[in-house]
């Protein structure tokens, strides 16, 4: 078993330094994650500050959550490096912000927004930002019925997997011209990976 994840972990590396597809980095990320297992929380959620919701409802396979308002910076055009810009101190206050998890992509119509979540300390006051196209939010509270998974996954399949599931007797509960994913981890971390990928509750 130690040289089977080994050989993983160094195929995996190796993988990951020269762009490997993204189907082969995610059987490779859990396939290691079942050969050594996991242990404790999956996805980075023990190192940094978590945006809060509660699990009202599990089902097969996905759960029903809700989500408080809260505040995220944002962007539409700019990126994960603007939104690390921001709480790197590109700011008005030139003020640092601790990362936090997940990283909240919502998918419609309009396009891909990146989003951060703003730790409890900036809440009520953040810093507004100095870059272009980055923005704050005050997300409303929202019920959504969410899936997680592991490895590096394609989140459009993902999100039609939901779908699919919620196709299945909730169709009339369920705002499908959105999908939310869910990032907890960087891509250096291969084990005990987290994903989620969300639909909002109408």
């Amino acid at each position: 078993m130690k040289i089977a994840a080994t050989l993983a972990i160094l195929t995996l590396s190796i993988s990951l330094t020269v762009g490997a597809p993204q189907g082969l980095l995610n059987g490779l990320s859990n396939l290691l994650t079942s050969v050594v297992g996991g242990g404790g929380n999956t996805g980075e959620v023990d190192s940094y500050q978590n945006a809060p919701y509660s699990v009202v409802q599990k089902f097969d396979g996905f759960e029903e959550r809700y989500y408080p308002s809260s505040k995220w910076v944002c962007t539409r055009t700019g990126g994960f490096n603007s939104l690390f810009g921001y709480i790197s101190g590109t700011n008005n206050r030139n003020q640092k912000i601790d990362m936090t998890v997940p990283v909240m992509n919502t998918e419609s119509e309009k396009g891909t927004e990146m989003c951060f979540y703003l730790t409890q300390e900036f809440q009520s006051n953040p810093p507004q930002p100095t870059a272009n196209g980055v923005y704050i939010a005050q997300k409303k509270s929202m019920a959504v019925f969410a899936m997680t998974m592991g490895g590096y996954p394609n989140m459009g399949v993902e999100a039609r997997k939901l779908r699919e599931k919620l196709e299945k007797g909730r169709a009339s509960q369920v705002d499908f011209s959105t999908y939310m994913s869910m990032s907890y981890d960087s891509p250096w971390k291969v084990v005990n990976r987290r994903n989620d990928v969300m639909y909002k509750k109408l």
